[in-house]
């Protein structure tokens, strides 16, 4: 089998020379790291930058301005490339902000020099931000009040140290919101916005070129995010109940098998056909502060909550003596790296995972081989490395105890 591997480049220089000279304003400058992936007959070219610095960089009086930054910059680009064929999407998380381009090859270069030098070097446009401030506020007023919103803002605080700043809803709050200036946002644009930590993905209509790879942006935790797990339950007169669980997890494990664990806990909980008392099943991982956690996030009928959640409780509980071996070992396997490609067939995702992986540990996996290389003893040893639960309930008062 021929594959394209992904190779990555330490410096602007390098990369300026595959996608266009015109972006030679920035060939002086230095991304963390770079990696490129060439697709074959491909009509557009997408690139991420992903930055180490989200809403947990957020001031305390001044929540939202990672936020307000992040989609201000986008904003300015889109209608700064309108009509180049290029377009700029953002996600502003808790710890990072990514900002992905698309367009066609013709225009790329340019696109590309524009979207640098608005995130790095220009200003946040005033105007721009007091549309996105708009928006934000907006949006966040309708879901005040919202069950869903009361749950996940504690769901995120368990997963963090007390006041941690990374457990505050990226968009802020409406009282923040209504106190952020253009200069607060420009203020963490200039701070946090480094060409020397951030990481650039680029998928599509370019080169391969194998070059020395980044290096880690951070250490991993050598201790689990926490060490004893506990139960809350909050009581509200709501018509829905929601459950999460979450796990934490040892830094030795690999992305690869992380994310098969995930895949593997999704399908023991949420079969097809879906069980009709449930309204959604959620199994993801989050890079909390004390370190990596898988998270189990269920909404079901409030009569269905206690069921639920030792249903949650066992299955996990049952994967490190019973994993999937044999054919099923297999066909779990090939479902997985099917559904990994998938996630993949667009150049935008391509590029984000790419970034993240830069971000993370400094080079860009080999998904592929990475599959084909899990076994069922390093399942079963993964499984069996899972720290003790938190657990959160919400939903109406049916008999439970908790606060």
């Amino acid at each position: 089998m021929n594959r394209r591997r992904p190779f990555v480049c330490a410096t602007w220089a390098a990369l300026a020379i595959l996608i266009g000279s015109s972006a030679g304003h920035a060939q002086l400058t230095t991304y963390a790291a770079t990696a490129t992936r060439g697709v074959e007959r491909a009509t557009v070219v997408a690139g991420t930058v992903l930055l180490p610095a989200g809403s947990r960089h957020d001031g305390a009086t001044t929540a939202g301005s990672a936020w307000l930054a992040g989609h201000s910059i986008a904003s300015h680009a889109n209608a700064t490339l309108a009509g180049s064929g290029a377009t700029v999407s953002v996600s502003v998380a808790r710890s990072t902000t990514a900002f992905t381009l698309t367009a066609v090859p013709e225009s790329w270069a340019t696109a590309w020099a524009t979207l640098d030098t608005l995130i790095f070097d220009a200003p946040i446009d005033p105007a721009t931000f007091d549309v996105e401030r708009r928006l934000a506020t907006t949006q966040l007023a309708f879901r005040v009040g919202s069950p869903v919103t009361d749950f996940q803002a504690e769901a995120f605080a368990r997963l963090a140290p007390p006041s941690d700043p990374w457990a505050r809803t990226p968009v802020g709050s409406l009282e923040s919101l209504g106190v952020i200036t253009p200069e607060d946002a420009e203020a963490l644009r200039a701070q946090h916005y480094r060409r020397g930590s951030s990481a650039v993905a680029i998928v599509g209509a370019v080169d391969d070129v194998s070059t020395p790879s980044g290096s880690r942006s951070s250490i991993p935790a050598a201790t689990p995010a926490w060490l004893s797990g506990d139960r809350a339950v909050l009581k509200q007169d709501v018509t829905s109940a929601w459950i999460s669980v979450a796990y934490p997890v040892p830094a030795s494990i690999d992305r690869t098998t992380l994310e098969f664990l995930v895949d593997i806990i999704q399908d023991a909980l949420d079969p097809v056909p879906p069980d009709p008392e449930r309204y959604s099943v959620d199994v993801r991982i989050e890079e909390a502060p004390g370190g990596t956690t898988v998270v189990v996030q269920i909404a079901v009928i409030p009569d269905a909550a206690d069921r639920w959640e030792a249903r949650t409780v066992n299955a996990v509980a049952a994967l490190p003596e019973a994993p999937p071996t044999g054919e099923f070992f297999d066909w779990a396997r090939r479902r997985f790296r099917s559904r990994r490609l998938l996630a993949e067939g667009g150049a935008e995702q391509s590029s984000a995972r790419m970034a993240a992986d830069l971000l993370r540990d400094g080079e860009v996996r080999d998904l592929d081989e990475n599959i084909w290389a899990l076994t069922e003893a390093g399942v079963a040893a993964a499984f069996r490395s899972f720290g003790d639960a938190r657990i959160l309930r919400l939903g109406p008062d049916l008999g439970l105890s908790g606060r």
